[in-house]
């Protein structure tokens, strides 16, 4: 937990579930005099070498700056949960998708390995190749982008995705945005 000293005393900003190399955590912009880090629980002792805060800009809400997504999603359906499978409601010419975790958080159930597919009917699917892998998604749960090789046409989209653990990723429909071209 990261917690800052404001002028009305000591007050919770953050929170986490694993401190590691290069761990990152967002927090709002606050006024303070002092941070501290508590660490409620530990499998064996904690070791901390180094604790460093910095001013970001904040994030942009995803409504207001998508620029990785242009396809209104008013058209979609979700088909599926897992893997995630998604009408798009009318034939599409697909450049790219793009990953971006919801709220720019890094969570245990979030894509780390991916397959991508198309199909035109919903029954018959193509893989797309891509690189597989959202590289350090876990230590900077920003947007991702995997532009194809060359564009697709598709009606329905589906991912694959599993964790870092190897289990089934959870991705939503509001995670995932595409390019669409002429």
């Amino acid at each position: 937990v990261v917690e800052a000293l404001t002028d009305n005393g000591w007050k919770e900003v953050g929170k986490g579930t694993t401190i590691g190399y290069k761990r990152m955590l967002r927090f709002p912009v606050v006024k303070a005099s002092q941070l501290r880090v508590k660490i409620d629980e530990c499998r064996l002792t904690a070791h901390i070498n180094q604790v460093a805060a910095y001013y970001a800009a904040p994030l942009q809400e995803v409504v207001q700056g998508e620029d990785w997504n242009n396809l209104p999603r008013a058209g979609w359906k979700q088909v599926a949960d897992s893997p995630l499978t998604i009408d798009l409601g009318k034939s599409v010419t697909l450049a790219s998708f793009t990953y971006a975790p919801s709220k720019a958080e890094a969570k245990p159930t979030m894509a780390f390995r991916y397959k991508f597919f198309v199909s035109m009917d919903g029954k018959h699917w193509k893989e797309v190749p891509a690189n597989g892998e959202f590289s350090n998604i876990m230590h900077n749960p920003l947007p991702q982008t995997v532009t194809f090789g060359q564009k697709v046409q598709a009606r329905y989209i589906k991912l694959e995705a599993t964790t870092p653990t190897v289990t089934t990723a959870k991705v939503g429909m509001d995670e995932i945005g595409l390019i669409t071209t002429p």
